[in-house]
């Protein structure tokens, strides 16, 4: 069932009646302080509300919905992480950029469906997106969350995080630290500022994206810098593969769904209006190509996975990430 994303008093008397746990780690004087400001956001930029109010949330949902396991490798690394190993399932788990859902959507097709996943946004086409999806999702800003302290078993930062302004990073990662119980986790994932993909956002996405790109990625002594000043211990950061991977009847068949969620995931429609449909597809493909050295295509062989089954062809872009790990003190 769906609602709207900006009627944030309906998605909290959802939770309250179908999600109990996850609203009893709420706290209700940031929840009142919230609701007095989400009025003034309503005619705010929504970079991924809908195109006709000058967002790319409809290219990027669609992306999703036609291949909804493309990120499903660097998920589970993600989730991985935040279990600790499967010694911290239990509890209710934050996704802070949680779009529609895709997190809490792939963890319960590998096996991780007994997470109590909250999914998280700014965008309210996206916590309505994620609600019609069947997944549960409040309207916040990373920066403001409304979790009561110490409630949480972990907190994830991911796909999106350099949207966060740099003067807030660091607010971000001490409210994660609060939110923590004990022991709990918080991984931070983004995209280094020297990688390919960081590469691929300036030159491709900036520049022919519908919205434009212009965010600071992250380095790897930034990310441990906030995660030690924030208090955590036992933090680390580590390099991570997280690729797209899409299947199809054949390589040439992996090859378009690959350049089609590249378009729509991005929202590359200048492309498009510059190249057609078709010759988006191959302008697309040649500079991810470009951008990243290759794309290795494929035939699965082995044990089917969530990327293909055996007999499909798989079309993978090898986007490499950092993720930062921080452990909440016991004491």
């Amino acid at each position: 069932m769906s609602l709207r994303g900006d009627n944030l008093a309906a998605q909290l008397e959802r939770l309250r009646d179908e999600y109990p746990r996850m609203f009893g780690c709420l706290d209700p004087a940031r929840i009142a302080r919230w609701q007095s400001a989400v009025s003034s956001r309503r005619h705010a930029l929504d970079e991924f509300g809908r195109r006709e109010f000058g967002g790319r949330g409809e290219s990027y949902v669609t992306a999703q919905a036609r291949s909804g396991t493309a990120r499903t490798r660097g998920i589970r690394t993600l989730i991985e992480y935040l279990v600790a190993d499967g010694q911290n399932c239990d509890g209710v788990f934050l996704d802070l950029l949680g779009g529609d859902g895709l997190v809490r959507r792939v963890a319960s097709l590998i096996g991780f469906s007994q997470l109590d996943i909250l999914t998280c946004d700014a965008s309210p086409y996206m916590v309505e997106k994620a609600w019609s999806g069947g997944h549960p999702a409040v309207l916040q800003e990373a920066q403001n969350p409304l979790a009561r302290t110490g409630s949480l078993s972990g907190v994830l930062l991911a796909y999106g995080t350099h949207h966060i302004a740099p003067g807030v990073r660091m607010t971000v990662t001490r409210e994660a630290h609060r939110m923590l119980k004990p022991g709990g986790v918080f991984v931070v994932h983004d995209f280094a500022n020297d990688s390919h993909m960081a590469d691929w956002f300036t030159d491709i996405v900036d520049k022919f994206g519908h919205t434009g790109h212009q965010y600071e990625h992250f380095s790897r002594d930034e990310i441990l810098g906030y995660l030690t000043g924030a208090g955590f211990e036992a933090c680390e950061v580590i390099d991570m593969y997280d690729p797209f991977v899409v299947s199809g009847t054949s390589a040439a068949a992996a090859e378009g769904l690959l350049a089609a969620y590249l378009l729509d995931m991005y929202g590359l429609s200048k492309v498009v209006q510059m190249c057609g449909t078709a010759g988006a597809q191959s302008w697309v493909l040649h500079r991810a190509r470009e951008v990243f050295q290759t794309i290795p295509v494929r035939k699965v062989t082995g044990p089917g996975t969530p990327d293909g089954q055996p007999g499909d062809w798989t079309a993978e872009l090898p986007r490499r990430a950092l993720a930062g790990i921080g452990i909440k003190s016991l004491a």
